[in-house]
């Protein structure tokens, strides 16, 4: 189980708004980077920040074991909220810059329709929440 800490949002309904944040990606910036070199595809969206949570998330999808060890079903979960999290901040900020788009919107539904059955929708919505408000920070 992982003992982050961290100064993330804290949640009544989920402790970590990520679990998983941008320090715990540093601390493993050389076994990521080298990682992301085996992509097909590049994980670009053009703007370097938008590229680095676009790669966070596709850690967490394609290769969690980089950052998390011998998840256990809650774990699982809450990679999942991790995953969105990552997703959306990455699309949100892109939109900011690049005004909207419904591909990208609908991918980050589509996240959410693998989900298991034991989604926390209040959680979703905190996610929404926080990524909105960090995202008119950053596009200041």
């Amino acid at each position: 189980m992982r003992n982050f800490v961290s100064n993330w949002h804290i949640s009544p309904i989920y402790p970590m708004i990520p679990s998983i944040n941008e320090e715990h990606f540093q601390q493993r910036h050389p076994q990521i980077e080298q990682w992301s070199q085996t992509l097909n595809t590049p994980a670009k969206l053009g703007h370097e920040i938008c590229d680095r949570f676009l790669l966070y998330f596709l850690v967490l999808t394609h290769n969690p074991s980089l950052m998390v060890q011998d998840a256990t079903e809650t774990e699982e979960l809450s990679v999942l909220y991790d995953r969105y999290y990552w997703f959306t901040k990455a699309v949100r900020l892109w939109q900011a810059i690049h005004g909207y788009d419904a591909g990208m919107e609908q991918q980050a539904f589509k996240i959410l329709e693998s989900a298991p059955s034991d989604l926390n929708w209040e959680i979703i919505r905190e996610i929404d929440d926080r990524v909105t408000e960090e995202v008119q920070e950053l596009a200041k």
